[in-house]
């Protein structure tokens, strides 16, 4: 098990040292780390909809993180928007 001494050492140094923004850079590691498992959570939904062909889905989805999506996500929002049109 690992010892107090240790973790206070590797998570508690800026606060110990005083460091101004050593709250601030907890809120932002928090921040990306909820940011990262949302679009994770986005992607597998997203997939599955891809997969079952609920383009509607996919729009919706990807929408949502439009402005992070990777290449393929982009074909999968693009080719699903022209599916949606066709029908």
């Amino acid at each position: 098990m690992i010892e107090l001494k240790t973790l206070i050492t590797k998570y508690c140094r800026p606060f110990l040292n005083g460091e101004v923004n050593a709250f601030e850079n907890v809120l932002k590691a928090r921040k990306e780390t909820v940011k990262n498992y949302d679009f994770k959570l986005i992607e597998e939904k997203a997939v599955k909809a891809w997969k079952n062909g609920n383009y509607d889905e996919v729009i919706m989805l990807y929408k949502s993180i439009k402005k992070d999506l990777t290449p393929i996500q982009e074909k999968r929002l693009s080719l699903s928007l022209k599916k949606i049109r066709k029908q």
